[in-house]
């Protein structure tokens, strides 16, 4: 980390990259996140994802997805951004078909 800089932005760089080994076309939808609303929603973007994989691996079902809405629900000028990485991350996992939502209204909503 550099002297001054700011810890969201770091650690929303290494979410970012951690993001990338797994589907670099998600990684690009968080760095876009980013760069149209700041390192707090990046950072939020990248965590959804990583915990919505830790789920999907323990326990084997795609779980609920309107609990990760909620984590993102401050940053609804770019959900749609957000719904491209986690679609193409199902994907790179190996759950094709899905439909992510996450607007409905004025409420951030994940749909299957």
């Amino acid at each position: 980390m550099k002297p001054g800089s700011d810890l969201y932005e770091d650690v929303a760089q290494v979410y970012a990259r951690l993001v990338e080994h797994e589907c670099p076309d998600a990684a690009t939808a968080i760095r876009q996140i980013h760069s149209t609303a700041g390192s707090h929603a990046a950072l939020r973007a990248a965590l959804v994802i990583k915990l919505l994989k830790m789920e999907i691996q323990q326990n084997h079902y795609l779980p609920n997805l309107r609990i990760y809405a909620y984590l993102f629900e401050d940053y609804s000028a770019v959900a749609g951004l957000l719904e491209q990485a986690i679609g193409c991350c199902l994907q790179s996992w190996g759950i094709p078909g899905v439909q992510v939502q996450l607007q409905n209204g004025n409420r951030p909503q994940l749909t299957v």
